[in-house]
Protein backbone atom coordinates (compact mmCIF):
# COMPACT_ATOMS: atom_id res chain seq x y z
CA UNK A 1 0.00 0.00 0.00
CA UNK A 2 1.07 3.23 -1.40
CA UNK A 3 1.07 6.01 2.12
CA UNK A 4 2.16 9.44 1.33
CA UNK A 5 2.61 12.04 4.16
CA UNK A 6 2.55 15.66 3.35
CA UNK A 7 1.50 19.21 4.30
CA UNK A 8 0.96 21.77 1.71
CA UNK A 9 2.19 19.13 -1.01
CA UNK A 10 5.35 18.71 1.35
CA UNK A 11 6.23 15.90 3.50
CA UNK A 12 6.05 16.88 7.02
CA UNK A 13 8.80 17.91 8.53
CA UNK A 14 8.31 15.32 11.90
CA UNK A 15 7.97 12.64 8.86
CA UNK A 16 11.30 13.74 7.91
CA UNK A 17 12.75 13.68 10.82
CA UNK A 18 12.07 9.93 11.31
CA UNK A 19 13.86 9.27 7.52
CA UNK A 20 17.28 7.92 6.72
CA UNK A 21 19.60 11.09 5.79
CA UNK A 22 16.53 13.30 6.74
CA UNK A 23 15.29 13.72 3.13
CA UNK A 24 12.69 12.25 1.16
CA UNK A 25 11.90 10.27 -1.16
CA UNK A 26 11.74 7.31 1.21
CA UNK A 27 10.63 3.75 0.50
CA UNK A 28 9.18 1.93 3.48
CA UNK A 29 9.06 -1.82 2.80
CA UNK A 30 8.32 -4.55 5.96
CA UNK A 31 9.27 -2.18 8.21
CA UNK A 32 13.00 -1.49 6.33
CA UNK A 33 13.46 2.61 5.02
CA UNK A 34 15.40 2.73 1.93
CA UNK A 35 16.32 6.29 0.62
CA UNK A 36 17.77 8.11 -2.54
CA UNK A 37 16.25 7.61 -5.62
CA UNK A 38 18.57 5.03 -7.18
CA UNK A 39 18.49 2.93 -4.60
CA UNK A 40 14.22 3.04 -4.17
CA UNK A 41 14.89 2.51 -8.46
CA UNK A 42 17.18 -0.42 -8.51
CA UNK A 43 15.04 -2.30 -6.14
CA UNK A 44 12.12 -1.38 -7.54
CA UNK A 45 13.47 -2.80 -10.89
CA UNK A 46 14.92 -6.16 -9.39
CA UNK A 47 11.55 -6.47 -7.58
CA UNK A 48 9.28 -6.52 -10.44
CA UNK A 49 11.81 -7.91 -12.61
CA UNK A 50 12.46 -5.30 -14.92
CA UNK A 51 16.20 -4.84 -13.88
CA UNK A 52 17.66 -7.17 -16.48
CA UNK A 53 19.19 -10.76 -16.24
CA UNK A 54 22.55 -10.02 -18.05
CA UNK A 55 25.07 -6.89 -17.13
CA UNK A 56 24.23 -5.71 -20.51
CA UNK A 57 20.69 -5.58 -19.49
CA UNK A 58 21.22 -4.54 -15.91
CA UNK A 59 23.35 -1.22 -17.69
CA UNK A 60 20.57 -0.52 -19.67
CA UNK A 61 18.56 -0.23 -16.59
CA UNK A 62 20.77 1.81 -15.03
CA UNK A 63 20.88 4.23 -17.98
CA UNK A 64 17.57 4.38 -18.12
CA UNK A 65 17.36 5.75 -14.92
CA UNK A 66 20.35 8.31 -15.34
CA UNK A 67 18.46 9.55 -18.39
CA UNK A 68 15.17 10.24 -16.36
CA UNK A 69 17.17 11.61 -13.53
CA UNK A 70 18.75 14.26 -16.31
CA UNK A 71 14.95 15.52 -17.87
CA UNK A 72 13.95 15.50 -13.98
CA UNK A 73 16.78 18.18 -13.21
CA UNK A 74 14.67 20.21 -16.25
CA UNK A 75 11.70 20.32 -15.15
CA UNK A 76 10.20 24.12 -14.71
CA UNK A 77 8.67 23.09 -11.13
CA UNK A 78 12.24 22.32 -10.02
CA UNK A 79 14.23 25.81 -11.13
CA UNK A 80 14.66 28.47 -8.61
CA UNK A 81 16.00 30.87 -11.18
CA UNK A 82 12.54 32.62 -12.61
CA UNK A 83 13.55 33.47 -15.87
CA UNK A 84 15.04 30.34 -16.44
CA UNK A 85 11.52 28.67 -15.08
CA UNK A 86 9.71 30.41 -17.99
CA UNK A 87 12.09 29.66 -20.75
CA UNK A 88 11.94 25.52 -18.98
CA UNK A 89 7.95 25.67 -19.21
CA UNK A 90 8.08 26.94 -22.98
CA UNK A 91 9.97 24.08 -23.69
CA UNK A 92 7.83 21.75 -21.87
CA UNK A 93 4.99 22.77 -23.38
CA UNK A 94 6.57 22.53 -26.77
CA UNK A 95 7.54 19.07 -26.51
CA UNK A 96 4.57 17.90 -24.53
CA UNK A 97 2.53 19.38 -27.68
CA UNK A 98 4.58 17.90 -30.17
CA UNK A 99 4.65 14.37 -28.01
CA UNK A 100 0.74 14.00 -27.55
CA UNK A 101 1.01 15.18 -31.80
CA UNK A 102 3.32 12.19 -32.29
CA UNK A 103 1.30 10.06 -29.93
CA UNK A 104 -1.92 10.85 -31.55
CA UNK A 105 -1.01 10.03 -35.32
CA UNK A 106 0.87 7.16 -35.03
CA UNK A 107 -1.43 5.61 -32.91
CA UNK A 108 -4.60 6.67 -35.17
Amino acid sequence: MLKQQRVNNRPTESYVAGMPYQQMPVLEVDGHKISQSAAIFRYLAREFNLAGKTSLEIARTDEFYEAVMDIMKELPWAEKDEEKKVRLRFIWDVLLRDTKTYAVTTCV
